[in-house]
């Protein structure tokens, strides 16, 4: 089931690297962003939240369903073929 855009915002993540040169001097870079994206739930009531954490040499993700409806019948799936940053799947829970 396809979901809809409803916000995506950036920011920083907080992570760092440190370099220290052969003249004696540091320089620190701010490194990665944290991408929080919200998509409309199906009974359009709440939504489901996807969080990205982009930062080299380290990737992290998860979604969650909020909105207590639509958590009570659907669930998330990552399908053959759904790869992080695109929208999170549901489908309707079997049990």
């Amino acid at each position: 089931m396809n979901l809809k855009l409803i916000t995506e915002t950036e920011s920083k993540s907080g992570a760092s690297m440190t370099a220290f040169h052969k003249d004696g001097r540091k320089t620190t870079e701010e490194i990665g962003k944290i991408v929080e994206t919200a998509y409309e739930c199906p009974c359009g009531k709440g939504k489901v939240a996807l969080t990205q954490e982009k930062i080299p040499g380290y990737y992290d993700w998860w979604a969650k369903i909020e909105c207590a409806d639509c958590d009570k019948k659907y669930e998330l799936t990552w399908g053959k073929g759904v790869v992080p940053g695109q929208s999170p799947m549901i489908k309707e829970k079997t049990r």
